[in-house]
């Protein structure tokens, strides 16, 4: 499916907001915002519908006329955007200064483009649905024309044209007073936003009510488009209107949290310490849960949805198909498996039969819950091989979902990076004892460890490039990408990314997101480096990559949680994540505790070397 989405209108915005509007004798006062200093940001309806679009996961070509020097181009492709059939124009941009005030909004804009479609056949090549957004022209007609020959189904955004009462339309999305300007329009479905009061769509003689989000509102600019670029790409890629609308509702208000049309898309702040150490050592283990059920259902779909919230299991995962909202996977059992092991002595061989008495209770070699390389050893470990042995293979990743607890335990007990070391390499040793295994899954428990001590988020960075170096120096030697150099790379990718979805292309494309170790750690770690801390973001676009999503969202948020705490997490996800698996975060965070203190208080837990 390629949605072709239609415009032409401004380029940039200016957005100022006075405290009133004045008479013609007075001056209002501006609040201070990037439009009072001259900024100009990203802007035009079609653009930022395209971009909505795209984080539904749709395919997306864009024809809107734009100066080929314009800054947004570049932002465009790197998000996934098709603009190749956009015309680049050697003119100034097109400007919008927008004011708003206790009365309303006021909206000027220098002249409009005036450009048409030089090659209509070749724009629409493989269109499945043209979308029309502001402002009409002759360009416009000429492409409703050209879809409706082509039996192209046509959607209308943001525009109340009288024009657009010729055509019969697919789908219809403006506001109360366009969609009374529009009259008795033909179209198959008809949404009516309004603001905070949320959205009501009419379909086949059914009225649905869309309720808004909350948001803590800045500007307001783009969030129509936002809602209908999204709302419009759920529906053609099968969701409900339910569903579809609830999506939509969350990105307009996020839309609405900075300034400008593009406020969805940006990169967020950094997020605080928590304070709190018992909060830092809950949020590693409730931010691995969350992160892997999470990531669940989209785990190796070839074109997954952009997902904001937990769903089920999709009939078409090749995994977790019908698993329950709010679902762990292995990464998560593994790791209680683990926390099991340590309260009996934490040997190889302890180690070894915690992971088996899972591997049995999920069926087996015949579970698809089961990891390539856990699957090899602990078949080998049941017919007899030693521990030491069955493990010398193992690369993929699944040594380094589980290591979270291992993180937890070290910060409390105190132990060096050495000591730490020595306690990861006897977690991987009976599936994963090679040397890229082990420097993944240390990179994540040093990471996860400086969380909870307390440090710095660049302290965090910089303990996992030290696990990774460590690590690579225990196991079985098999050559791989460098670790930490591989975790440097994703970071540079990730402070390059000027979105959560172009972040997810770039980790799923280049870093890669798949099984083996040296892709899904240094996706993950560069994902929570983009979030800074902050598990929700991390969880949201690690679960959102192609790939191996539940094992990076968990292994992201799990760095994240350590740093953040519980407290940083929505509450409807730990709540659900602990009632659909019988979990208890605080009580696996107080067995932690007591198990390292018990050990660091007398000598330290016996370890391999």
């Amino acid at each position: 499916m390629t949605i072709l989405v239609a415009g032409s209108a401004a380029h940039e915005d200016l957005i100022l907001d006075a405290d009133r509007q004045p008479s013609s004798s007075e001056v209002a006062t501006l609040s201070i915002n990037p439009g009072s200093k001259g900024i100009w940001l990203p802007g035009g309806a079609a653009r930022t519908i395209s971009l909505a679009a795209r984080v539904q996961g749709a395919d997306v070509r864009l024809w809107y006329p734009q100066p080929a020097n314009d800054r947004a181009i570049a932002l465009l492709q790197e998000m996934g955007v098709d603009i190749s059939q956009t015309p680049l124009l050697d003119i100034e941009a097109v400007r919008c200064l927008l004011v708003y005030g206790k009365s309303g909004r006021l909206a000027w804009s220098t002249r409009l483009l005036s450009v048409m479609p030089e090659c209509v056949d070749r724009l629409l090549e493989g269109v499945t649905h043209t979308v029309i957004s502001p402002v009409w022209g002759p360009w416009a007609d000429t492409l409703v024309e050209a879809s409706s020959k082509r039996n192209i189904p046509i959607s209308l955004i943001g525009d109340a044209s009288v024009q657009a009462r010729s055509y019969k339309w697919h789908t219809v999305i403006v506001d109360g007073e366009q969609f009374a300007a529009l009259g008795d329009i033909a179209c198959e479905t008809a949404v009516v936003t309004d603001g905070e009061r949320g959205a009501t769509v009419r379909h086949n003689g059914a009225v649905t009510k869309i309720e808004a989000v909350k948001a803590n509102v800045v500007d307001t600019t783009g969030a129509g488009d936002t809602f209908g670029g999204s709302f419009l790409a759920g529906r053609l890629l099968g969701q409900s209107i339910d569903y579809a609308g609830k999506f939509a509702a969350k990105i307009a208000a996020r839309a609405c949290e900075g300034w400008g049309s593009w406020a969805a898309f940006e990169k967020k702040e950094q997020i605080t310490l928590s304070n709190d150490i018992f909060d830092r050592i809950e949020g590693a283990l409730l931010a691995t849960a969350c992160g892997d059920a999470f990531g669940m259902p989209n785990s190796f779909l070839k074109s997954p949805l952009w997902r904001s919230q937990m769903d089920v299991g999709p009939e078409n995962s090749p995994y977790h198909a019908g698993y329950p909202a709010g679902r762990i996977t292995d990464d998560t059992e593994q790791a209680l498996a683990l926390t099991d092991a340590l309260e009996e002595g934490f040997t190889p061989e302890i180690v070894a039969k915690h992971l088996n008495d899972w591997f049995v209770s999920v069926g087996g070699e015949n579970s698809l819950a089961v990891g390539p390389s856990t699957k090899r050893a602990l078949m080998a470990y049941q017919a007899g091989a030693p521990v030491s042995e069955i493990g010398r293979f193992g690369v993929t990743n699944g040594a380094a979902m589980r290591i979270s607890p291992i993180g937890v335990y070290g910060a409390i007990a105190g132990l060096t990076l050495e000591q730490l070391a020595k306690l990861v390499a006897t977690a991987c040793m009976p599936t994963h004892a090679t040397s890229p295994a082990i420097s993944g899954a240390l990179a994540l428990a040093a990471a996860i460890s400086a969380g909870i001590e307390g440090k710095s988020w660049e302290e965090v960075m910089n303990a996992s490039i030290a696990g990774a170096r460590l690590g690579a120096e225990h196991g079985n030697w098999i050559y791989a990408a460098d670790m930490a150099s591989r975790i440097e790379l994703a970071r540079r990718l990730a402070s390059q990314a000027g979105s959560k979805l172009e972040l997810a292309r770039l980790m799923s494309e280049v870093v890669g997101a798949g099984e083996p170790t040296t892709e899904s750690v240094p996706a993950a770690i560069g994902i929570a480096d983009f979030a800074r801390g902050n598990p929700t973001l991390a969880i949201e676009i690690a679960g959102n990559l192609r790939g191996d999503t539940d094992t990076v969202a968990a292994m992201a948020g799990a760095v994240c949680g350590a740093f953040a705490g519980a407290s940083a997490l929505p509450k409807e996800w730990g709540a659900l994540v602990e009632a659909t698996n019988k979990l208890s975060s605080r009580q696996w965070a107080e067995r932690l505790q007591i198990l390292a203190k018990r050990d660091s208080a007398g000598a330290k837990r016996s370890v391999a070397a």
